[in-house]
């Protein structure tokens, strides 16, 4: 068996642990360039990822005041006709809509759902107008089953959002902007 001595005084038995010894510094090599390759790589899908969130397609202008934090008011149906507020349920209930189609619901300060919303035209049940829905994908907002659920969207001035059920005995809930 030969012996022969590598770089750091260490002596190796075979041809083979040279080969070896071989292949370490080469990974060694291959690991000093991905060290400097990685942040770029980084970087560079950082930035194609924040580029590509798209922003949601509104109908028209007017529905940029869609835009930001709602107070929830009021909602009043079903089938007894109630009314329901922060008082007589003892929760303060807050949505919040972004411009990359997402919208978060909060209860009692705590965020308690964030999913993704559209828009689309539908027909009203009350008359023969075509209002614009927003299409909430599973939701407990206002149908109370957390299931994909679409609602007519109605602005009451700059300030008021009023999103009602398209249903018999459904709901119109009101929100004031925060």
């Amino acid at each position: 068996m030969e012996t022969f001595i590598n770089r750091s005084g260490l002596t190796t038995g075979t041809i083979e642990g040279l080969q070896a010894l071989g292949a370490i510094n080469n990974i060694n090599t291959t690991m000093k360039k991905l060290k400097r390759i990685v942040p770029f790589v980084i970087v560079v899908l950082t930035m194609t990822m924040t580029n590509c969130r798209k922003d949601v397609s509104l109908p028209s202008s007017e529905f940029e005041k869609l835009f930001g934090q709602w107070e929830w008011q009021n909602s009043s149906g079903g089938y007894g006709g109630v009314t329901l507020t922060p008082a007589t349920t003892g929760h303060n209930k807050t949505i919040e809509f972004e411009k990359n189609g997402i919208y978060k619901y909060y209860e009692d300060g705590k965020r308690k759902e964030k999913s993704k919303y559209s828009f689309s035209e539908g027909t009203s049940i009350y008359s023969n107008e075509s209002p614009i829905f927003i299409n909430f994908t599973k939701t407990g907002l206002l149908d109370f089953h957390n299931t994909s659920h679409s609602t007519m969207v109605e602005f009451g001035g700059q300030d008021t959002l009023i999103l009602s059920d398209n249903m018999y005995d459904g709901y119109c809930s009101m929100y004031v902007r925060k």
